[in-house]
């Protein structure tokens, strides 16, 4: 996972339980990285999805439940 990189975030129990009051909807949503923690274990990842950017989520988190989308498709 790279800045530029589409991904979608996969439709299952752990993103879905985000579809409540007060988070962000992630089931099924696309993406693109916009920023990725320079450590040598990155620790975080921004992106925009929709017309948000979404900063400092968990990067192990993105990458665990996101795959990445083929862009010519």
């Amino acid at each position: 996972m790279k800045p530029g990189d589409l991904r979608q975030f996969k439709d299952n129990g752990t993103t879905r339980a985000y579809d409540a009051p007060g988070y962000v909807q992630i089931a099924g949503m696309p993406f693109m990285v916009t920023e990725i923690d320079s450590g040598p274990v990155p620790a975080w990842v921004s992106f925009i999805a929709g017309s948000e950017h979404h900063q400092h989520w968990v990067h192990d988190f993105v990458l665990g439940h996101s795959e990445a989308l083929d862009e010519t498709r």
